[in-house]
């Protein structure tokens, strides 16, 4: 049995490993580009204030207001404080989708009897709204969604390419995959190129302003670039290191040298068969009984043979 050993296999090659840490980077990445499409929570905006209920109704309600925007869509919150008032459960979760249609999903709005705060913030992003923020919104989100996809495709074939001998275009791709989430972020960013709409419930006001997954997106872009750019510089100061590192680019013949040979020998069982006599057969005569001790030496040279290790051409 012959066991190799791969010739990068050394302490510096391993520290490079676990400086990298490519598949802990790769799997966040790939958590990140695959989420943020589909999160609520790009652009986000809460207060408290004491508000009318709903409509045709003197009543009031202390209750706290949420708008999360994301790339699909935004999604308008209202919870009482307390929960229950008027006899009734405040805590509502409603939806308006981009691809739906705002001003349909505002009609049926309209139509369920909703409370007043939704249908307020909900009108700011209809079509016919003078604030504008359907149309910058809904197609900023269009391009956004569709460059972090293209960042994602990018990030597949850097993963692709870390498992073959062509590390320096992994880490371009990897640097490509940063260039796309920094597209993403521009695209939704420029919401802020039209005059911001101020959301005004009572006396309470607020304004819509980044908020997780957008830091998160650039978090993971900056993530991108500096590891495709670390692996870039190491690629081309100590390729031999970074291919063994990722395992790839060590051909066979490399492991020659460092072939260890390992198997187990039956001593006892040699030892007998070559001490044992010459088989003379009588009815033979004595050429019968030379021809048999040759046959025999030569199985005992090829048993041997078969537990030495191969060398290396």
């Amino acid at each position: 049995m012959c066991r190799h050993f791969p010739s990068y296999s050394s302490r510096n090659t391993r520290q490079i490993a676990t400086v990298l840490d490519v598949p802990s980077t790769c799997q966040f990445i790939h958590w990140r580009c695959d989420t943020v499409n589909f999160t609520g929570d790009w652009a986000e905006a809460s207060m408290k204030a004491n508000t009318t209920y709903k409509s045709f109704s003197s009543a009031f309600v202390n209750a706290e207001i949420g708008l999360h925007v994301g790339l699909s869509g935004v999604n308008i919150t209202l919870k009482g404080n307390p929960v229950t008032q008027l006899n009734e459960t405040i805590d509502y979760n409603e939806v308006f989708k981009w691809a739906d249609g705002v001003d349909e999903d505002y009609k049926e709005a309209l139509e369920r009897g909703l409370p007043n705060p939704i249908l307020y913030i909900a009108e700011k992003f209809t079509h016919d709204s003078p604030c504008g923020l359907y149309y910058q919104y809904r197609y900023s989100g269009r391009y956004a969604s569709a460059t972090m996809w293209t960042a994602f495709c990018c990030w597949l074939v850097a993963n692709m390419l870390f498992s073959m001998p062509v590390i320096l275009y992994a880490g371009c791709m990897m640097v490509a995959t940063a260039a796309f989430i920094f597209f993403s972020l521009a695209s939704f960013s420029t919401i802020h190129n039209i005059p911001a709409c101020v959301f005004t419930i009572g006396t309470a006001s607020f304004e819509i302003g980044y908020s997780t997954s957008f830091w998160l997106a650039l978090a993971t872009g900056i993530l991108c670039v500096l590891t495709g750019i670390l692996v870039i510089t190491l690629d081309c100061l100590i390729p031999e290191r970074m291919k063994g590192a990722f395992s790839v680019g060590v051909d066979d013949d490399d492991y020659d040298d460092n072939c260890s040979a390992e198997g187990y020998q039956n001593s006892n069982f040699l030892e007998a068969v070559t001490t044992l006599p010459p088989v003379t057969i009588t009815f033979a005569g004595k050429e019968m009984a030379e021809d048999m001790s040759q046959k025999f030496n030569f199985a005992v040279v090829n048993a041997e043979k078969t537990h030495e290790c191969p060398k290396s051409a």
